[in-house]
């Protein structure tokens, strides 16, 4: 009886750090590229707040409370109000660019290849009549050289990938009042 009340506690209290949160869950201390609708900017003549049109920041997550992520961004921590949100990009590493290379270089080496394949055919009288051969041997040699470069290029070459994140354009929410509960309903557009 007791081995059974111990599984019936563990299968029905959350355990906080055991629910699955998916990929797209956002955590504090990830990397993110966020761009929202506008920035409370204080005029400095008239002391009054003006908005900027859509700003991108770029910093690491602090605190993820119910109604805006908090960014570590350029030494200073801002809060960025959910609904003002467009956008989230989660960084996802580096990656280089070698098969791109790879691509590129076998395509001009080939080009390449096939021309001087062209070139030294047409002029000599024992390889004149296979000129097709001439320009195939040259474009395979040619474009084995330039994707072995192309991918050698390539891998030194890396950028950063950013995944895009489902941003919510519904929220609804129960807010707490004194004598109460308020339903909150968000629409952005």
């Amino acid at each position: 009886m007791r081995a059974a009340t111990i599984i019936v506690i563990l299968v029905l209290v959350p355990i906080p750090d055991a629910v699955a949160q998916g990929p797209d869950a956002l955590r504090p201390g990830q990397q993110v590229r966020i761009r929202y609708r506008c920035e409370p900017i204080v005029d400095e003549s008239t002391g009054q707040p003006s908005l900027a049109n859509r700003q991108t920041k770029t910093g690491t997550i602090v605190a993820l409370p119910s109604d805006a992520i908090v960014l570590s961004a350029a030494g200073s921590t801002l809060a960025l109000p959910l609904p003002q949100i467009d956008r989230i990009q989660v960084h996802r590493g580096r990656e280089t660019h070698a098969w791109l290379g790879a691509k590129l270089g076998f395509a001009a080496g080939a080009l390449t290849g096939a021309l001087a394949g062209y070139a030294r055919c047409r002029g000599n009288a024992w390889l004149e009549d296979d000129i097709v051969g001439c320009v195939l041997i040259g474009a395979g040699m040619g474009g084995g050289v330039g994707a072995g470069l192309g991918a050698l290029t390539g891998s030194f070459i890396s950028t950063d990938v950013w995944e895009g994140l489902p941003v919510e354009r519904v929220r609804v929410s129960l807010v707490p009042r004194w004598r109460g509960l308020r339903l909150r309903v968000n629409l952005t557009f």
